[in-house]
């Protein structure tokens, strides 16, 4: 797994961790988890139990199939590793989207 600050169109406003990494250019799919754990992909929500599903979905015609993770700092870490096991299971890559320090 990958940190990296960036420049998203995600319209979603949450208080990132902070990290020095470089901006990443690219990105298949913005996986997103509010500090009300509700989920979306990109500007979509979605159900907890629904997005393995949808992720496989968006990107099942993807060559390098990469999924940044937004989370609020305050969102319990179970959440997260459950976006990671989703990455880890079907081979995409996963980076997680930090504010610059």
């Amino acid at each position: 797994m990958l940190t990296s600050t960036l420049v998203s169109p995600n319209a979603l406003k949450l208080l990132l961790p902070n990290s020095k990494a470089k901006t990443l250019e690219k990105q298949t799919v913005s996986v997103s988890i509010t500090k009300e754990i509700d989920f979306f992909i990109n500007e979509r929500k979605v159900t907890e139990n629904n997005l393995e599903r949808e992720l496989k979905l968006l990107l099942e015609n993807e060559q390098e199939a990469a999924i940044i993770l937004h989370t609020d700092k305050t969102v319990d870490i179970e959440f997260v590793v459950k976006v990671m096991d989703i990455a880890y299971r079907n081979k995409y890559k996963i980076v997680l989207a930090t504010t610059p320090n």
